[in-house]
């Protein structure tokens, strides 16, 4: 919704969404023995999320980007001191 009101009620969303998200990992580990008695064991992780999209782009469809934001006025005021 803060993207605007939606123009039409007739579009169903949910019958056509496809989501899709992608997700990149890496995991690497060694251990090190400094001593017979002492061993270090060290790893490595990366992780990365991605922003969920849409397979044919229709996420916002139906809604209209150009109208007000009924918030705007209240947050302009409040961080404008």
């Amino acid at each position: 919704m803060l993207l605007g009101l939606p123009t039409t009620a007739t579009y169903d969303l949910n019958s056509s969404y496809v989501a899709r998200q992608h997700y990149l990992s890496f995991f690497a580990q060694d251990d090190w023995r400094i001593r017979p008695d002492l061993t270090l064991n060290m790893g490595l992780r990366y992780d990365k999320d991605f922003s969920p999209t849409e397979r044919r782009g229709r996420v916002v469809n139906g809604f209209d980007s150009t109208s007000a934001s009924p918030i705007a006025a209240v947050a302009i005021a409040a961080y404008k001191e």
